[in-house]
């Protein structure tokens, strides 16, 4: 995948030329004949070993969210009432942490592959033309491995007797919720974070 730009101008001003090469497997990809379809990418899996470095980047990026974003669901003394004013505390601390870690990869992670940690996120960028469809494949594979790394690291290291422990942060329906309300609202908050 080269692209390569160069900038000419006379030493009067008067004159200005921008050169754009691209690859012509790159053209092809980004430019296939309707335009709105997502692309391969064979392009993009030239560069081996900025392609691994990649995809190890998101199986590392996704098994820390899970570990430290669901680990911040864990916690809390089990003699504690079932209902308390730090009740509220927990939902901010974690929607805190989960906003902070996602936040620490972008930066850490961002430059080697976009910080996806997210195989929703790696779908929607592959429909907006932002990823080839073979990279994003590869990236949703390490994705799904990395959060079952997480997870399993998060079952080792918490102790069965703390609050939380049994379902590891893991999501469920409320009392009153159904399966369709859940999906809709699934769908709505996924959607709002493809937009931003």
């Amino acid at each position: 995948m080269s692209v390569s730009e160069y900038d000419y101008q006379t030493e009067s001003g008067c004159l200005s030329v921008k050169l754009h090469l691209v690859d012509k497997d790159q053209a092809e990809d980004e430019m296939g004949p309707t335009n709105m379809l997502p692309y391969p990418g064979i392009s993009e899996l030239k560069n081996k070993s900025e392609l691994v470095r990649a995809v190890l980047a998101e199986l590392v990026g996704t098994l820390l969210l899970v570990l430290v974003g669901c680990g911040s669901c864990i916690g809390g003394d089990q003699f504690e009432a079932g209902i308390q004013l730090d009740d509220q505390s927990n939902v901010v601390r974690i929607a805190f942490c989960f906003g902070l870690t996602v936040a620490a990869l972008a930066q850490t992670i961002g430059h080697v592959s976009g910080c996806h940690v997210n195989p929703a996120v790696t779908l929607g960028l592959i429909i907006g033309r932002k990823i080839g469809m073979i990279k994003g494949a590869l990236y949703a594979v390490a994705q799904c491995v990395g959060a079952i790394c997480g997870a399993a690291l998060l079952k080792v290291s918490v102790p069965e007797a703390m609050r939380g422990a049994d379902t590891l942060g893991g999501t469920a329906l409320g009392s009153r919720v159904t399966t369709g309300q859940a999906v809709a609202t699934e769908m709505v908050i996924t959607m709002v974070l493809l937009l931003v």
